[in-house]
């Protein structure tokens, strides 16, 4: 960068004072002629008044190697030695400041970084001085060996706060005032535009050296790329390169378009609060506001910048960077401004102190309503609700989206009043179903598999996806539990007829999902069964890994709880709690602050389960220490019971696959009779007889499963008696 600047800036002599600034180079050349002339005069003046006393016995930089290096750029006579006295250098200051005014008064500067920076900003003239000399050494390196002859030691490299305050203040009032920019609450330091490199030596605060922001030098020289720390969480959208999407609230835009447009300014520092659960309708509309009134959009999630080890830093630089590109500030993850941890109270107040020093409009996403208490009319916040589509609104969508498929609307029927869909993902679902088409027709199946990858992937740090791939044949339950385990499916599965077409929607004051509990000892099927369901209803279902969930920090367990009810609330897959008694028992007598907060879980629990649209399996191996609150929510409540003799010789010849080579000697009825085993213990017995066979390089016989229902019972701590495996007991030896 340095070479370009003096490749630019040659030539210049011939270059009218009244014609303007052909590039930032030119500009930034004559602003280092001025800052040459003053570093000149205040070198006479330290020579009058005999300020420059140095040590010869080392290394130090001489006067001449100052004059020299000063000279050489200043496109004038030298000043040094020859020059009569100050003054004369003193009107050479007065004339190249007339001429950079005169100059940019010709110059349409709007593409200038320095000056849109002081106008961003607010800048006084000293500022932008100050800028410019630290910007000098980052052009030319010989300003380091300027600046460390007035700092008398050549390690000190950078201008110091007396360098300033000594070549731009003409007395000492003007001192004085200059002091003020450098406080830390002064723009300079508060916006991270320039840092101290020494604050820790010890002497007086003149001597401080300071420097340019790493960012802020890029900037200044035309570099329009965010700032390092932003490049992993924000995204900058210009106007265009926006792509219209039929996803936008057309109303929630016209009416921000025509406040933005009215004539009363006093409108303050307008805060635009998207709420609901159309999560990329906020994000479009923000966009379409951009492209429409011109100005890029400054894209960025807060629930990165939460985890961010110096929050504050992350966010100023954010704002910060808006500025400097002129653009709008989009922040997803609103919900975490109102969390009641002291994280999110530093959020909130950096957040909101931050649009109150420097935003201009701001967007903020979240899934409901909140409003700070006081906004000391600081800035307005105009809160805009983003719905959700209704059955008929999603129908009319898939629909116009699948307008030319053979799908069938009672298909479709099906499909709207199963996922409870924005318009978006509507779209991104059918888009993704054709992707891969190749010439083939769009099925049904096709659109099942699209709907299921609009789950959020941050569920997985809170479960296991689990791939379905049981069907009925392969479980073995009585009659009437099948029979319940249908009525589930079939519940889903007419659930648009039911709730939108008969109008039982509007008879409910919460949410449209299906809890079901699932009880019975361990082995018994439940999982195997919610396996069944999620396969027949083509939902992908997640395993929720309870040790991930339930915290002993207060509060926390309702927040993660909370994050997985919302990442399958549009009903796209099945949240399994197995092994759920850790979550669903009965509620506590409150004998102590932990028993309470426990109980405050327990009721949120409850609260999320009634407004979740999707469907939830709990599983428990202890139906006798559910919740009466819990059971008055749940809507199926299946009961599996331990095989009988009967199901268990069923399971027993199920258990195999088709194509496992099986020796004909396998006697059911002695398993079945003698062997009180559950599904679950009986598919570990026939997997390990199998990897026995296999060694072998044999078929599955009786004497590899009886060896292998050894290893069972050792495993679950159960007695074998010699009796009750004759005539067969010789293969356990």
């Amino acid at each position: 960068m340095p070479e370009k600047i003096l490749k630019e800036t040659k030539n210049l002599d011939g270059v009218s004072a009244a014609s303007g600034y052909e590039n930032l180079f030119h500009h930034l050349f004559d602003e280092l002629r001025l800052l040459n002339l003053r570093l000149l005069r205040e070198l006479r003046v330290r020579q009058r008044t005999n300020k420059v006393d140095r040590d010869t016995s080392g290394l130090f930089v001489s006067e001449e190697e100052v004059v020299s290096m000063l000279n050489s750029s200043l496109k004038t006579e030298p000043v040094y030695p020859d020059a009569p006295e100050i003054e004369s250098i003193n009107r050479m200051i007065e004339e190249v400041s007339k001429d950079i005014a005169q100059r940019l008064s010709n110059t349409d500067n709007a593409n200038f970084p320095l000056l849109r920076l002081a106008r961003t900003f607010g800048l006084m003239p000293l500022e932008l001085d100050i800028l410019i000399m630290a910007l000098a050494p980052e052009i030319d390196k010989r300003y380091e060996r300027v600046y460390a002859y007035f700092n008398d030691d050549l390690t000190k490299k950078a201008p110091s706060v007396g360098l300033v305050l000594d070549i731009l203040s003409g007395n000492a009032g003007d001192k004085l005032t200059g002091w003020q920019f450098f406080a830390h609450n002064a723009s300079l330091l508060h916006f991270n535009f320039i840092c101290f490199t020494d604050t820790h030596e010890d002497g007086s605060s003149l001597n401080h050296r300071f420097m340019l922001d790493e960012h802020i030098k890029r900037f200044i020289l035309g570099d329009n790329g965010l700032h390092a720390s932003l490049s992993e969480i924000a995204q900058l959208y210009y106007p265009d390169r926006v792509v219209p999407d039929g996803s936008i609230q057309k109303d929630v835009k016209e009416k921000i378009i025509h406040l933005l447009s009215k004539k009363d300014k006093n409108i303050g520092r307008p805060v635009f609060w998207f709420y609901g659960k159309a999560k990329e309708e906020k994000e479009a509309t923000a966009l379409a506001i951009c492209k429409e009134i011109d100005i890029p959009l400054l894209i960025a999630d807060l629930e990165d910048i939460f985890f961010e080890s110096d929050q504050r830093s992350v966010i100023k630089n954010l704002f910060r960077e808006a500025a400097l590109q002129s653009a709008l500030v989009f922040l997803s993850g609103g919900d975490r401004l109102y969390g009641e941890d002291e994280k999110s109270e530093l959020l909130k107040r950096t957040i909101l102190r931050t649009i109150n020093e420097i935003s201009w409009i701001t967007f903020i996403g979240a899934d409901t309503l909140w409003m700070p208490e006081d906004t000391d009319g600081r800035y307005q916040w105009y809160p805009f609700e983003f719905k959700m589509p209704g059955y008929a609104e999603r129908k009319r969508i898939w629909l116009n989206t699948l307008n030319g498929s053979k799908v069938s609307e009672s298909d479709i029927d099906t499909i709207s009043g199963r996922f409870n869909f924005s318009k978006s993902q509507i779209k991104n679902a059918v888009l993704y179903a054709k992707r891969f088409l190749n010439g083939d027709e769009l099925t049904l199946d096709r659109i099942y598999n699209a709907c299921s990858m609009q789950s959020n992937q941050r569920l997985s740090i809170y479960s296991a996806k689990v791939t379905p791939h049981y069907t009925w044949n392969d479980i073995v339950l009585p009659e009437d539990k099948m029979r319940q385990l249908r009525e589930i499916c079939n519940y889903i599965k007419h659930k648009h007829l039911v709730y939108f077409k008969w109008g039982f929607e509007k008879k409910l004051a919460l949410g449209r999902g299906l809890n079901i509990l699932f009880s019975g000892p361990s082995g018994t099927g439940k999982t195997m069964a919610a396996d069944i369901i999620a396969k027949d209803l083509k939902l992908e279902m997640y395993k929720v890994d309870l040790s991930s969930v339930v915290s002993k920090y207060i509060g926390e367990t309702e927040k993660n709880l909370g994050r997985v009810f919302k990442e399958t609330s549009s009903g796209n897959a099945i949240l399994f709690f197995d092994e759920a008694d850790a979550l669903f028992g009965k509620r506590s007598e409150v004998k102590d602050a932990h028993d309470r907060y426990a109980n405050i879980e327990i009721n949120y629990l409850l609260q999320k389960m009634e407004e979740h649209e999707g469907i939830v399996i709990l599983a428990t191996n202890l139906s006798k220490n559910i919740d009466d609150a819990f059971l008055r929510r749940i809507h199926f409540n299946v009961e599996f019971p331990f095989p009988d003799e009967k199901q268990r010789e069923l399971i027993w010849r199920k258990i195999f696959p088709k194509e496992v080579p099986l020796s004909k000697d396998i006697d059911y009825r002695f398993f079945s009779e003698r062997l009180k085993l559950a599904g679950g213990n009986i598919k570990n017995v026939a997997l390990t007889a199998a990897f026995y066979a296999a060694e072998e390089s044999s078929d599955i016989q009786m004497r590899q499963i009886v060896l292998a229902v050894k290893r069972e019972y050792q495993k679950i701590g159960k007695t074998f008696v010699k009796a009750d495996f004759e005539p067969y007991y010789e293969f356990m030896e």
